[in-house]
């Protein structure tokens, strides 16, 4: 079984705007390993490598960061829920610090440096150096699982999917 997770565009010194994603694999026993992947403009996907331990990392919800060569990843596997920063050149990861509650996607506003995340319920602030979550507030009525946040500079909200795919909300 293998899930992708796509995060926004970063741009990355000497390369072309990707995206990237985040290719999440399961052993015969369903212990998760994770792999960053790069999508190019032409829509080309390559492989960038592992995150983290194999069999023990599950990175779910990726984001900018205002670094030019990192991501940042929402691991939530078992009761293990952190913020990582991920390697875009090699895939390498390191955890920051624990969420508190279950964050499981990511948004990164990069006008205001703010990083937020959800529970899929409600939505909070993460302090990008410990990685604790603060509440900012529960999403709209007939939103009620939020995956695949974005933030938009040119209107300074977040985007995500309602848990029916067929609602995009703001």
């Amino acid at each position: 079984l293998i899930y992708l997770i796509v995060a926004g565009v970063v741009s990355v010194p000497a390369r072309a705007a990707y995206m990237f994603a985040s290719d999440v694999v399961y052993d015969n026993d369903g212990h998760p390993t994770s792999f960053l992947k790069s999508i190019g403009q032409d829509g080309v996907v390559e492989d960038v490598g592992q995150i983290g331990t194999a069999g023990m990392v599950k990175i779910q919800g990726l984001a900018e960061s205002p670094y030019s060569d990192k991501v940042y990843g929402a691991q939530v596997y078992g009761v293990t829920h952190e913020l990582w920063k991920i390697d875009v050149a090699t895939g390498a990861g390191e955890v920051v610090g624990q969420f508190g509650p279950d964050i499981g996607e990511l948004a990164y506003d990069p006008d205001n440096n703010i990083l937020y995340g959800t529970d899929f319920e409600r939505l909070y602030t993460i302090d990008q150096t410990t990685g604790v979550a603060a509440l900012k507030g529960t999403f709209g009525e007939g939103i009620t699982y939020a995956w695949a946040l974005a933030y938009d500079t040119d209107s300074g909200g977040i985007y995500g999917v309602g848990e029916d795919l067929n609602k995009l909300f703001w």
